[in-house]
């Protein structure tokens, strides 16, 4: 399980973004993605790959945007975390701000079998293709 959280901070902050969404488009969230996605070294060190993130995040069709935001809002999976049965790997970006360690630590410890793995010097996994394989 790779840059997750069982709930996500701030639920009342969604929807909000949702609403703006809906009426500006996703290219207020441009200048907030750097440090948010990924590191201002690795924008430097892989200006391409950041590049294609936001412009994959300005191409995403604002109505689905808004919708994501409006699942999150409500998602709270905390009292079924037990429920998972399947040896399960959780990762977490040491350095990822919108699922911080304490809430992926929050995921693997709800899980019986699993194996919890920060990785160094890393925002967030979903979305990037690394130059460099996983550790996992």
């Amino acid at each position: 399980m790779i840059a997750s959280a069982a709930q996500f901070a701030d639920p009342p902050s969604w929807p909000v973004r949702a609403a703006k969404v809906r009426a500006e488009g996703t290219e207020f969230l441009i200048p907030s993605r750097t440090g948010a996605w990924f590191t201002q070294d690795f924008a430097a060190q892989h200006p391409d790959e950041a590049g294609r993130l936001l412009t994959m995040l300005r191409d995403t069709p604002p109505d689905g945007y808004a919708a994501t935001c409006d699942a999150i809002a409500v998602f709270d999976v905390r009292d079924r975390l037990h429920e998972i049965t399947t040896p399960t790997l959780v990762i977490a970006g040491a350095e990822d701000p919108a699922t911080p360690l304490p809430m992926v630590r929050a995921i693997a410890d709800g899980i019986e079998e699993r194996r919890s793995s920060p990785s160094p010097r890393r925002r967030t996994w979903s979305v990037q293709r690394h130059p460099t394989p996983s550790p996992a």
